[in-house]
């Protein structure tokens, strides 16, 4: 994010949403929105990153949105998904 009006730094937030569309493409809205904030690694956490479980990685916001719009379609016989960049191996899972 880089500095501010009083130029103190910091390193932002990150937004990961899930927006629901008709499978005519109209918007109906977002389903749920999740902010957090970057966690910089500590020095005394020495695991390489295929140890680190995934529900501390940054990318595990695409799995809760993704269980999110599973239970959406539960109810529906059509449901395709769409993401991009990571989400769309986490799909691929599902």
């Amino acid at each position: 994010m880089g500095a501010n009006q009083t130029g103190a730094r910091g390193l932002g937030l990150h937004l990961h949403s899930t927006l629901v569309v008709s499978t005519e493409g109209v918007p109906l809205g977002v389903l749920n929105a999740q902010f957090t904030a970057p966690v910089t690694k500590s020095e005394q956490d020495k695991r390489p990153a295929h140890e680190i479980p995934i529900e501390e990685k940054k990318s595990f916001a695409w799995i809760a949105g993704l269980r999110e719009c599973v239970s959406l379609a539960k109810s529906s016989s059509h449901a395709p998904g769409l993401c991009d960049g990571p989400g769309s191996g986490f799909l691929r899972t599902l």
